[in-house]
């Protein structure tokens, strides 16, 4: 009986020492991972500021330049005023390669903000594409993605309707006119429309959805985008908010 009890405790300190290594290695691999990925987006944000300070033209090719260097996927930038949302965004042949990828393509839990590969007309998008999607995890720390929550505030959501996203280095501005939280079974990332009925129908469906409405209602001439990451109020939640091109 004594024996059987020293072999129990035996087995149990090694599960429990198992236990304990593998929780502390993924604890430094969580804290180098964050690191470097806020080292990543410190120094290509530094690069992104100096080129707009170097030229006040600010030519497509200067501001493409730099992120194009560090990996080719780059398609543009985006800015949302008021959130740690300044990132790159990267376009990849799918939806899953950058979801655990930093922008110089390194194994990272914080992925990339990144386009979806459907959206394959950027240089002429205005008479290609509907909607545009970005996806972004919603991180922890509140990097990535995850400052898009806020939007789920009404007085963030009418304070900071206008943000910038740049496409192939021209930069264009964005009116938001819906915010809500939704299941993966609402097909929001919608890209084909085979025509403007279709597409002023699902215009009408994620209105509709918005936590808060505002006076900026898009119709079949419009480009919307559409910013998507996690949520969790219930298992594969999402939270979406969609903007509408202005200018």
């Amino acid at each position: 009986m004594k024996l059987k009890l020293k072999v129990f405790k035996k087995i149990l300190f090694i599960m429990l020492l198992v236990v304990f290594t593998y929780s502390t290695i993924m604890t430094g691999y969580r804290f180098i991972d964050k690191y470097r990925n806020d080292k990543l987006n410190k120094n290509i944000t530094t690069i992104h500021n100096e080129m707009k300070e170097e030229s006040q033209e600010y030519k497509r090719e200067q501001f493409m330049e730099p992120l194009l260097k560090i990996n080719q996927d780059a398609v543009g930038w985006i800015n949302i005023g008021n959130t740690r949302i300044n990132y790159p965004v990267v376009q990849g042949k799918d939806n899953e390669y950058y979801l655990n990828h930093n922008i110089k393509k390194e194994a990272s839990e914080y992925g990339s903000i990144f386009m979806d590969y459907r959206n394959q007309n950027l240089k002429n998008f205005f008479d290609t594409e509907k909607n545009i999607i970005i996806y972004g995890h919603h991180m922890k720390d509140g990097t990535m993605f995850g400052d898009l929550k806020l939007y789920k505030d009404e007085k963030f959501f009418n304070d900071n309707q206008i943000i910038s996203f740049n496409i192939l280095g021209q930069e264009y501005k964005w009116q938001i006119f819906s915010a809500y939280v939704t299941s993966t079974d609402f097909n929001y990332i919608r890209t084909d429309f085979k025509n403007d009925v279709q597409f002023n129908e699902f215009i009408k469906s994620i209105r509709e959805k918005s936590l808060y409405l505002n006076d900026t209602v898009p119709n079949s001439k419009d480009v919307i985008l559409t910013l998507s990451t996690c949520s969790y109020e219930f298992e594969d939640a999402r939270f979406v908010v969609h903007f509408k091109l202005i200018k």
